[in-house]
C-alpha cells in the first residue's frame, strides 16, 4: 500500500465511491490515515491463513462483540478479507447466505457463515448471480478464490442494489475492487415547531383592549 494513497483517492472518484474497505494495507500505529482528495482509511488486521485456530477464534468474538454492541437503528457495513471460502452452496444458512457464491466451502468459511447468522448479517456478494469474473476477489497466478465479503443487517438486504467484483480495477496487489451499490434514505430533519407572533402593532382600536386584557 506504500504510495498508493492517490490512486485509491482517484479510484474512489471515478467510480463515485463513498465507503471504500482496502486489504493488505501492511500499516502498523494508528488506525486510520487520511489520503488525498479529504478521503480517510481505517484499517484493522484479521488472523491469516495457517494462523493458530484460537487466534482466529478470539478474534471473531471480539468482532461479534462489537457488531452486537451497535444499536438495532443504525446502518451496519463489514468489507473485509475473512480468508474463508464460504462457497456455492446455502444449505443451513438460507437467511444469511444466497446460493450464488463461488468455489467450495471450507472450516474458516463455515466459521463466517456461523457468526453472520450469530448476527443476523447478510454477506451480500453470495446473492447475486455474477459470471466467475466478477466473483472472484483475489487472484494469484491461477489461484483464483472468493475471501472478500461485504455483510449487511439481513433486514437491509433490500436496500442492496447490486454487488460485484470490478477486474480492471486492481489498486491493491492481487484483491480486486468488490462494489455494492446502496440506495439509503435519509431522513428529513424536522423543522422546530415555533409560536406564530402576535403583530401588536397591527391591533386597532377594541383589539389593543382586548389583547391588554
Amino acid at each position: 500500500m506504500a504510495g498508493r494513497g492517490r490512486e485509491i483517492a482517484e479510484v474512489c472518484k471515478e467510480r463515485s465511491i463513498d465507503i471504500l474497505c482496502v486489504q493488505e494495507t501492511k500499516w502498523s500505529g494508528k488506525s486510520a490515515r487520511v489520503l488525498l482528495e479529504g478521503h480517510k482509511i481505517y484499517y484493522t488486521y484479521a488472523p491469516q491463513t495457517g494462523e493458530a485456530d484460537e487466534e482466529k477464534e478470539m478474534f471473531m468474538e471480539n468482532f461479534e462483540r462489537i457488531i452486537k454492541d451497535i444499536p438495532g437503528s443504525e446502518k451496519v457495513l463489514v468489507g473485509a478479507d475473512f480468508t474463508g471460502h464460504v462457497g456455492k452452496r446455502s444449505d443451513g444458512y438460507q437467511r444469511v447466505r444466497g446460493g450464488k457464491g463461488h468455489g467450495q466451502r471450507n472450516t474458516e468459511g463455515e466459521r463466517i457463515l456461523e457468526c453472520a447468522e450469530s448476527l443476523d448479517m447478510a454477506v451480500v456478494n453470495t446473492f447475486y448471480q455474477k459470471r466467475d469474473e466478477h466473483l472472484i476477489t483475489f487472484k494469484s497466478g491461477q489461484h483464483a478464490t472468493q475471501i472478500d465479503y461485504v455483510m449487511i443487517r439481513s433486514a437491509d438486504l433490500k436496500s442492496v442494489r447490486n454487488c460485484k467484483v470490478i477486474p480492471e480495477e486492481a489498486v491493491v496487489t492481487q484483491h480486486r475492487l468488490l462494489c455494492v451499490v446502496l440506495k439509503i434514505k435519509q431522513e428529513k430533519k424536522r423543522k422546530p415547531k415555533t409560536q406564530k407572533r402576535i403583530k401588536i402593532w397591527k391591533l386597532k382600536g377594541d383589539k389593543i383592549i382586548e389583547f391588554q386584557k
